[in-house]
């Protein structure tokens, strides 16, 4: 696992939360999914929405919207 990924997936979401940010939408190309955080409590969210590229994420009240991923690629496989 990376540092960026670690930043992304534990890091910031548990400052956002804490921080009670209502929304902390992850979009890993690495993976091709998307998380949708909701209803911070403490430092950490309480619901988690998972979809793949190509699936649309329902945003939640302010935005009240799909956000499409169709157009979203997928990062190809590292080479080392």
């Amino acid at each position: 696992m990376s540092s960026d990924r670690d930043s992304d997936y534990a890091k910031k979401r548990a400052w956002y939360a804490a921080s009670e940010i209502p929304l902390y939408l992850i979009v890993d190309p690495n993976e091709g999914i998307c998380e949708l955080h909701s209803q911070p409590r403490g430092s950490d969210y309480r619901t988690v929405a998972s979809s793949e590229f190509g699936e649309d994420i329902e945003l939640p009240e302010p935005f009240s919207f799909p956000l499409s991923t169709k157009t979203f690629k997928v990062y190809p496989p590292r080479r080392f």
